[in-house]
């Protein structure tokens, strides 16, 4: 996800969303902060989304939803 969409995705739900765990760091790129491993990088992929009211912490989950959805069929059909 580039910098444009993820700004677009902030603006048009309210929400900050953040891909953690294992496999959310591209192999070869660093994955730690000041030399420890980033927060939550010792557990299962998941988004970690919040907001300033729980109606944008929703929206957030919807979207996160459709692009799995999106990942998953395009896994299927390769």
């Amino acid at each position: 996800m580039s910098f444009d969409e993820s700004r677009h995705g902030y603006v048009q739900t309210g929400t900050s969303i953040v891909i953690r765990g294992k496999g959310s760091v591209k192999e070869g790129r660093i994955g730690t902060k000041d030399g420890k491993p980033l927060p939550g990088a010792d557990e299962p992929l998941h988004a970690y989304i919040t907001a300033d009211i729980e109606e944008n912490v929703k929206k957030g989950t919807d979207r996160v939803t459709v692009m799995m959805q999106l990942i998953v069929v395009s896994l299927i059909l390769v």
